[in-house]
């Protein structure tokens, strides 16, 4: 059912299997259900639930202990719709809108707080349904965009850190473009 329950899962190793750590049944900081992103990565757990504004981020170390990570700045109006994790940054998104947060470590490495990067200065709207970061590039989906007068055709965005600041470097579409061919949707 979808009750608002989210589950942690660890394992020893890659060859055994994933065993239940953690389950999380308080609604006000659980993965919630209907849509709701989450993601996992380099120690860093991102959360939202349906409906409820904002993203839960908790650190999460080798032994899948989780601890609560200061957020200020990720408190928004609305449900994010995706998320993406790279060592030192977080991209998200939630409406038409993305922004691009830095991810503050401790000495151990282990996440302590985010805040907002500068480094996207023009905000990128449209409807993006999915986006990944790395160090140096972050890259978006835009299914929903029109090419040649074909709507939902879709589109690629790709954008690089130069000079401090995400630029647009590079559009990618579909070899053969058609109406509602959602190009980017994943």
């Amino acid at each position: 059912p979808h009750d608002g329950t989210a589950y942690l899962y660890t394992r020893a190793n890659a060859g055994a299997n994933f065993t239940l750590k953690e389950k999380w049944t308080d609604s006000a900081k659980s993965a919630g259900y209907n849509g709701e992103k989450g993601a996992l990565k380099h120690g860093l757990l991102a959360s939202s639930r349906n409906g409820s504004p904002g993203l839960y981020l908790y650190s999460v170390d080798g032994s899948g202990n989780r601890a609560a990570v200061s957020s200020p700045a990720v408190n928004f109006s609305s449900t994010p719709r995706n998320v993406a994790i790279s060592q030192d940054t977080m991209a998200i998104n939630w409406g038409n809108d993305l922004k691009v947060y830095n991810i503050n470590r401790n000495g151990a490495g282990l996440a302590t707080s985010v805040d907002l990067n500068g480094s996207l200065t023009t905000p990128i709207y449209g409807h993006q349904d999915s986006i990944d970061i790395t160090e140096n590039h972050l890259v978006l989906g835009m299914p929903r965009e029109a090419q040649g007068g074909l709507s939902n055709a879709g589109e690629v965005l790709i954008y690089k850190v130069q000079n401090g600041q995400y630029t647009l470097t590079d559009t990618i579409n579909a070899p053969t473009p058609q109406t509602d061919g959602f190009f980017g949707a994943t």
